[in-house]
């Protein structure tokens, strides 16, 4: 305390700074010698571990003494400061400076006292949260010290160095303590073990919070929260949990859980492992087979762990800071999703039927929800309520079964279409009216249609009756593929019609892909058969015409069903049908194309006819007809009760054509014909103008009575039939034929064409040359 004449002198501003400098000087100086004496007892302690007993008392009453002069001095010095500041304001600015680094000294010696008692106390201590509560003092002085001067000086490092050693110390001693009372037994270091084993302390029976065991146990959860040990170590554990209990639970429907006890001398220890069903008697069987069993093992083993381990606090404070929402936020995610995926995800319905008694499965999972939610493994929303995925899969499950029921109809038509398309099966109208009595309001096609009457009429017009013929399918085999993949079609639609809004546009979108994938997978599949099996691509095409007949009434027979939908009524598959339409003309007629290109090429030989010498020119010109018959033979035969009539007599019609006006080009540029080769080439045209008509007749037909309605889709037929009469004819027959441009010859043959024939024909004489001047126009 400063003097009464201390305190006059100051207000009357005649202190003399000599004395303030004289006590800061002596003060500065007594510091540095208890600044040297805590130095020498910190190194001493911490650095030399010196095991000799040595009170820091002495030296905090020291430490005390030095404060309450600072203190004095710190008001001496704001009387001056007020009275004299304008005339010696550099001089109380260094002795201010002096005296701060004094003061800062002094705090920071007394905390090295305090940190060397907190040192004491956690090294003599063996209350694990006094422990950690000792650490964190000192570590939040050792802070304080950094910002300072000292935290330059060896003391603080010396110091902090201790700090770090201390800390791993208890850290160690947590870590053995855990390793002891949460033991694993893994089937890879155990050989007389196949699945883990988990040993954790038993406090099932302990409802007392103040009993021994159980206030120790939760007072070491204290500690390792205080020091940051908490989540790490269950971080490790949620993994093992996952990986060795869950997982194989979940996977192996034939694995329980079994809870049993093991005690010794210190502890009793609940342990948990996994084993078959079989080894159980049936009062503890709970078999995994199904969802509700599944989740009851699962609440089991989560229940034990958070009666024996996961309940207790992490925080003295805060009774809902447990160590069972760490444990959750580690493998919360991954366990509800694997029940999704692995159980969930099975019991998706089948059918409608399944779908309408589901509720049983939802009411499963809420009171499972109820179990976590009662040991705050899922945690509960703003509104009280749960937010976990699985509540929100079960009630979404018109969607999920809408889906998986798209799933299994897709693979259902993959399966049909990579199936090979020869086993077919006679369809006609009969048998297309059977997919249409699934509904119950059938429009007949020979309904009356009556004619709207139009403004410029003065009188209705009569009614009209559609011909029986309308939408008519005409008789042709068709594939069991593409029979199946109707009705497919046909059920899907069945059950979008009786579904809810949602399932009803997945199911309708699914049947168009139906349509889809067939129009740009199946050609692909089934490439190399549509490109080498004449009577694949036949069948392929009757299947888009199937398809395409359906579709066109495909989507207005639904929409006029009782519980259609708003889609179902404007629902059409019109765009369907030309791309069906369009994809089987397109592949028959590759074949066509194919099969024509394949009879050209045995033409071949006479291209060189001419230049040929020996007897073999006439078996090889021989050869190329019989081939060319021999292919006629084999389409009608695999074509003849495959297509349509007309699509097949189109078709052959059409490649009989190609041949003949290919043979008879030929000929016609041929500039020099032999007698001898005027009679083969007149022998291979009538051996096509005889064998070709027994092509189209019909089964059972004698030869009288042929059909020869197939002549008018050959062109060329007249002209093979001119061409023979011109090989065998004379100048004077051929002229005859001509008639001036108004004989049958004419009509086959163009001028240039009749010409180069007699030329060729002929030798250069007068008759040939007068034979020649008469062909002229008309």
């Amino acid at each position: 305390m400063t003097s009464l004449v201390t305190e006059v002198l100051l207000q009357a501003g005649k202190l003399d700074k000599e004395d303030l400098q004289t006590k800061i000087s002596k003060l500065t100086l007594e510091s540095n010698e208890l600044k040297a004496k805590v130095d020498n007892f910190v190194k001493k302690k911490y650095h030399e571990f010196n095991p000799l007993f040595m009170s820091c008392q002495t030296l905090l009453s020291d430490i005390s003494l030095q404060q309450e002069k600072a203190k004095d001095i710190q008001g001496t010095l704001s009387g001056v400061v007020k009275t004299q500041l304008q005339d010696s304001t550099s001089e109380f600015e260094r002795l201010s400076d002096e005296h701060s680094q004094t003061s800062e000294l002094l705090f920071a010696m007394e905390r090295i006292c305090e940190l060397s008692s907190l040192f004491e106390k956690v090294s003599k201590n063996d209350d694990f949260v006094e422990s950690a509560s000792a650490l964190l003092e000192i570590k939040a002085i050792l802070e304080g010290i950094k910002k300072t001067y000292m935290s330059d000086l060896a003391v603080y490092k010396f110091l902090d160095q201790h700090f770090k050693l201390t800390l791993e110390g208890v850290r160690y001693d947590l870590d053995e303590k855990w390793m002891r009372d949460v033991k694993w037994i893994l089937p890879g270091k155990d050989e007389t073990t196949e699945n883990a084993v988990l040993n954790i302390p038993f406090f099932e029976k302990v409802s007392d919070p103040k009993c021994e065991n159980f206030k120790n146990f939760q007072d070491f959860i204290y500690a390792m929260s205080m020091l940051g040990r908490v989540n790490q170590k269950i971080q490790k554990f949620s993994e093992l949990v996952m990986k060795y209990i869950f997982v194989p639970l979940i996977n192996d429907q034939g694995l329980i859980p079994d809870f049993d006890c093991d005690e010794n001398a210190t502890q009793t220890y609940r342990k948990i492992q996994l084993v078959k069903a079989s080894s159980l008697t049936s009062d503890t069987k709970y078999a995994t087979s199904t969802p509700a069993n599944l989740f009851k093992n699962v609440v089991k083993i989560l229940q034990c762990l958070n009666t024996n381990l996961l309940r207790f606090k992490t925080k003295s404070n805060d009774d809902k800071d447990v160590v069972m929402l760490i444990f959750s936020k580690y493998i919360r995610d991954d366990l509800l999703q694997m029940l999704i995926d692995k159980c969930l995800a099975l019991t998706i319905p089948k059918n409608m039927e399944e779908l309408e008694n589901y509720k049983v499965v939802e009411d499963v999972v809420k009171s499972f929800e109820s179990a976590l939610m009662s040991i705050n493994f899922i945690p509960y929303n703003e509104e009280g309520q749960s937010g976990s995925q699985l509540l929100a899969y079960v009630t979404n499950v018109s969607s999920h079964f809408a889906n998986q029921r798209c799933t299994d109809i897709l693979q259902q038509a993959r399966t049909l279409m990579k199936k090979e398309i020869h086993n077919t099966q006679l369809m006609s109208d009969k048998d297309f009216g059977d997919f249409s009595r699934i509904l119950k309001q059938r429009k007949s096609t020979s309904e009356l249609v009556k004619m709207p009457v139009g403004t410029g009429f003065n009188s209705q017009r009569p009614n009209k009756k559609l011909s029986d013929d309308t939408l008519r399918f005409p008789e042709c085999h068709v594939s069991i593929c593409a029979i199946d993949l109707m009705k497919l079609a046909y059920k899907t639609m069945q059950e979008a019609s009786q579904s809810d809004p949602v399932c009803a546009v997945k199911l309708v979108t699914i049947t168009q892909n139906i349509f889809d994938l067939y129009g740009t997978a199946y050609p692909i599949y089934h490439a190399n058969s549509l490109e080498n099996l004449p009577q694949f691509s036949a069948i392929f095409y009757n299947d888009c015409m199937y398809l395409a007949h359906h579709l066109i009434t495909f989507g207005h027979q639904f929409s006029v069903t009782p519980n259609a939908s708003k889609l179902l009524r404007v629902l059409t598959f019109m765009d369907k049908v030309v791309v069906l339409r369009r994809l089987g003309a397109e592949c028959f007629l590759k074949q066509m194309s194919r099969q024509k290109d394949i009879m050209i090429q045995c033409l071949e030989p006479f291209l060189t006819f001419s230049e040929l010498r020996g007897a073999d020119k006439y078996e090889i010109g021989e050869k190329a007809i019989r081939q060319i018959l021999d292919l006629l033979n084999h389409l009608k035969k695999v074509w003849t009760e495959v297509l349509q009539a007309h699509i097949f007599k189109r078709a052959l019609c059409t490649l009989v054509n190609a041949c003949i006006a290919e043979l008879i080009l030929i000929i016609c540029t041929m500039e020099d014909i032999s007698a001898d080769d005027s009679i083969s080439l007149k022998l291979y045209c009538l051996m096509l103008s005889d064998k070709i008509p027994m092509i189209f007749q019909a089964e059972g037909k004698d030869d009288i009575e042929l059909d020869i309605t197939w002549q008018k889709q050959v062109p060329k037929w007249h002209r093979l039939q001119e061409l023979i009469l011109v090989l065998s004819g004379s100048l004077r027959e051929i002229v005859d034929r001509w008639s001036e441009g108004k004989g049958p010859l004419a009509a086959a043959f163009s001028i240039t064409e009749v010409k180069g024939l007699i030329r060729a024909l002929f030798q250069n004489t007068e008759h040939r040359a007068q034979a020649i001047s008469k062909i002229s126009v008309r």
